[in-house]
């Protein structure tokens, strides 16, 4: 969804959650251990409904990287 189309229905009707939401206690966010977590950013299709989940945090992403089984 990064070009702004819709990978479901290809129409460009994307919507992004503000940024400031992501910072808030919405409830949208991931737990790596038992004192460190990330949030989502959240995506979404008017047009269709589709909905991606985003974590942008770059150290929360390569935290996953090394120490998550990849998907075979």
């Amino acid at each position: 969804m990064q070009d702004g189309a819709c990978p479901k229905c290809g129409k460009r009707e994307l919507r992004r959650q503000p940024r400031s939401w992501c910072d808030s206690t919405t409830g949208s966010g991931l737990r790596l251990t038992l004192f460190r977590g990330t949030r989502f950013r959240l995506q979404v299709c008017t047009a269709c409904g589709f909905v991606e989940h985003a974590i942008e945090d770059r150290k929360a992403l390569d935290f996953i990287a090394g120490r998550w089984e990849r998907v075979p």
